[in-house]
């Protein structure tokens, strides 16, 4: 009789710890990071405890900054991203140098779900499937490992995220992330589009690190004493000894706008009353403004693949034609005087009727809908060309028709009419 062969035993599964990271002074940064820690079971303690800065990170966040066009890319979303198994000793000390909190929770998995993960992610740092087109918000290091994870769970992700609404847009994430960053707080309200004003569940909120960590807290694997977390508490690294980089108020930006709208449109109010070459130099501001914001958001319509940046009701309100008013300014600049508005006027009256039915409409019709302080100043920027573009008296002279009264003399002598 021939022996009957022995069943051969799975090698043990490798210990999986999530690694969240977060930010630092740096504006790439401020989204946080996450990555997979994978510890081998030789690579464990005698009594299985799991030792400092050993293993394998996992990492999906890795590009070129310095690559040529990078800028031009990103904006095309066609910037590629990568992913690689690193050293967590060596990641973990550039984190720490960089002053980022790094905190770790193990991840609850069943062995074959722990040798899934582990397979998965080690096929997509392959030559043949490490690069990915990079989407902020859909595409990134954390959906990247949210996917693997929800794949190798059977689903578990996905139904415990999917249909909880999430507490924020990714308007409002942009806007907390870049509190303490003026300049980008002003690019979120005047160049991405309706798309960011979008409800949002807790599995679409999953590319920031911190809302994927809620996530997976969540969600529930089934083992031999039943259903359990599938993440498991959190272990402290390092933490940021510095002030948070985002703290700030993260309206201000749009606040500001509004107030600019608000000043622009005290001084359309006044512009019939300034010098003529103020009033052209005025005037070839707000041409070379307007027109080079409309040629970017019209650009951004046709050429990017983020639908964020296409859907924006703004193409509407600031467009490339308005470089035409750059020659009645610079006529009145260089001459010091100004034609009628004449076209010029009924163009720019033409735009305000219209950005107020747009902005009504946006009210009903969602399409049309988005943050109205970028409306504001593009329609007090048309009410100051449309100011300086004037002839009128000011104060109009329709203002005192009927009281009897008359406006303040100009304080120029009128010439006495003859008998």
């Amino acid at each position: 009789l021939t022996p009957r062969p022995t069943r051969r035993e799975p090698p043990p599964p490798p210990v999986l710890e999530l690694v969240v990271v977060g930010p630092s002074d740096d504006d790439f940064t401020l989204y946080g990071h996450a990555g997979i820690r994978v510890i081998e079971p030789t690579e464990l303690a005698a009594d299985g405890s799991v030792p400092d800065r050993v293993g394998q990170l996992y990492n999906f966040g890795i590009t070129n900054f310095r690559e040529p066009g990078y800028v031009l890319a990103f904006a095309k979303g066609a910037v590629r991203f990568w992913g690689d198994a690193v050293s967590f000793r060596g990641e973990l000390r550039k984190w720490t140098e960089d002053d980022r909190t790094v905190t770790r929770h193990r991840l609850q998995l069943q062995p074959e779900q722990a040798r899934c993960t582990l397979e998965r992610m080690a096929r997509d740092v392959t030559d043949a499937h490490r690069t990915f087109l990079y989407d902020t918000f859909r595409e990134n290091c954390a959906t990247r490992l949210r996917d693997v994870l929800d794949e190798c769970t059977g689903g578990a992700v996905y139904a415990a995220t999917a249909n909880v609404p999430g507490p924020r847009t990714f308007r409002d994430d942009v806007r907390h992330a870049y509190a303490g960053r003026p300049l980008l707080l002003l690019f979120s309200d005047l160049i991405p589009g309706l798309h960011f004003d979008l409800p949002r569940s807790m599995w679409d909120l999953g590319y920031r690190p911190e809302a994927l960590v809620e996530g997976l807290e969540a969600a529930k694997v089934t083992g031999p004493e039943g259903p359990q977390a599938l993440l498991g508490p959190a272990q402290l690294d390092h933490q940021r000894t510095g002030a948070d980089p985002r703290h700030g108020k993260p309206r201000r930006g749009a606040i500001f706008i509004y107030v600019l709208a608000l000043l622009v449109l005290l001084i359309a109010a006044l512009a019939p009353k300034l010098p003529e070459r103020l009033r052209g130099a005025i005037l070839i501001l707000l041409a070379l403004i307007g027109a080079a914001h409309g040629a970017l958001l019209w650009w951004l319509a046709v050429s990017t693949d983020w639908p964020d940046m296409r859907g924006t009701a703004l193409v509407l309100f600031f467009m490339p034609f308005d470089v035409l008013l750059l020659w009645p300014g610079l006529r009145a600049l260089f001459t010091g005087r100004a034609r009628p508005a004449g076209i010029f006027g009924t163009w720019l009256k033409l735009r305000i009727g219209f950005g107020i039915l747009v902005g009504a409409a946006g009210l009903f019709f969602e399409p049309l809908g988005g943050p109205g302080s970028g409306r504001a100043l593009a329609l007090a920027g048309l009410c100051l060309a449309l100011g300086c573009v004037s002839q009128a008296p000011w104060p109009p002279r329709w203002l005192f028709r009927g009281t009897g009264a008359s406006p303040r003399p100009s304080g120029r002598p009128t010439r006495p009419r003859a008998a």
